[in-house]
């Protein structure tokens, strides 16, 4: 890859992760990033909303000297390019809003939408798409009980989701028992709540989302190992030719009766589908096509709903007939599951990617 120029990059961060920077505590995402910046060589300073002077359309930036081997505090223009890390804080809000004015007037380019995605609006798009709509699950947006009342005595299990959540810390699965239902979500551990009424039920599910939008969805018939649920987070990326492309398929294997799979064992897509399923060759590589297909029809339909996108963790499911469900979409995937299946280097290379495509952005043809 070759390139004149340096772009000035400002990545976004919570305040407390400044904090930590600046008593060189911070590491993970952080440290891969000053690492990719070794090859590509952006002008790569970190910021959080409180440290923007919207008045001067000036940030008090925070760069690593890597002479010095410490972090330098520098006031800098607004960045060419802005990478969003991390969610907001209620009492930021304020300034969150202030930079979406500030990304819209001054031209900012964004490597990912600075807002995360919504499941139901996402859902209701995808089912626009041929090529996506045969791998979706039925699902609907609960906006009375008649709407999960429908599904749950239609099914044996479904999910509750909300519209706007990460990590499955916002997701329930409910089961219909033979007297009453049982809701099982995942608090460092699986947790389980009966209910003996649709009712109580009800009751539960407003305690866990707060209020929050929830959509409802039939359960996928998962692959499953020793009643541990297994899904696929694929990790895709835009490079420096705005080019797509799949750093890694990890396979995740949850825990015993966990309705989620993050906090869990990953492998490899070939591993997984050869060593432990039995796919022959051939299988593997029919699976592969079908999961990559999808993948990138997946991606482009998202870009055509929120923008480009660096990065997007897609979730895929495969039933027990080895057929392939999509289950949804994440902006700003935490890499965990890829680091656990493919190793150090290929986090290192996502974050290459996302600095690639950083590049790409400023570059003067694309601009």
């Amino acid at each position: 890859m070759q390139k004149d120029f340096s772009p000035l990059v400002g990545v976004c961060i919570n305040s407390s992760k400044v904090k930590k920077l600046n008593q060189s505590l911070e590491r993970g995402s952080i440290n891969y990033l000053l690492e990719a910046n070794k090859k590509l060589n952006t002008n790569l300073y970190f910021f959080s909303l409180v440290d923007i002077n919207f008045e001067e359309d000036k940030v008090r930036g925070y760069i690593y000297d890597e002479t010095c081997k410490k972090w330098e505090e520098r006031f800098s223009p607004l960045p060419e390019v802005l990478y969003k890390k991390g969610g907001v804080k209620k009492k930021e809000i304020g300034e969150f809003n202030s930079l979406i004015n500030s990304i819209n007037k001054n031209n900012i380019k964004l490597i990912n939408p600075m807002r995360g995605f919504n499941k139901w609006e996402l859902h209701k798009h995808f089912q626009k798409n041929k090529k996506i709509s045969p791998h979706l699950e039925k699902t609907v947006l609960f906006l009375n009980p008649e709407d999960l009342q429908e599904m749950i005595y239609e099914e044996d299990s479904i999910y509750l989701k909300a519209v706007r959540g990460r990590c499955g810390k916002n997701l329930m699965k409910i089961k219909k028992l033979d007297k009453g239902f049982l809701s099982t979500f995942f608090r460092k551990q699986p947790k389980k709540i009966p209910a003996k009424s649709f009712e109580e039920l009800l009751d539960d599910i407003d305690r866990f989302f707060g209020g929050s939008p929830i959509i409802v969805q039939r359960t996928i018939d998962l692959l499953n190992i020793d009643n541990k649920l297994v899904d696929l987070r694929a990790e895709v990326h835009r490079n420096y030719n705005n080019e797509l492309e799949i750093v890694g398929i990890p396979v995740r294997i949850g825990e015993a009766e966990s309705p989620i799979t993050q906090h869990s064992k990953s492998y490899t897509f070939d591993n997984f589908f050869r060593n432990t399923i039995g796919l022959s060759d051939t299988q593997i590589n029919e699976l592969y096509m079908v999961v990559e297909n999808l993948l990138y029809e997946v991606y482009k339909s998202v870009e055509d709903y929120y923008g480009n996108c660096g990065e997007i963790g897609i979730d895929i499911g495969v039933d027990k007939n080895l057929q392939v469900k999509l289950i949804e979409c994440n902006s700003q995937p935490t890499k965990i599951s890829l680091k656990d299946a493919y190793g150090e280097e290929a986090v290192k290379k996502g974050y290459e990617k996302i600095l690639e495509y950083a590049c790409f952005l400023a570059s003067p043809k694309t601009i």
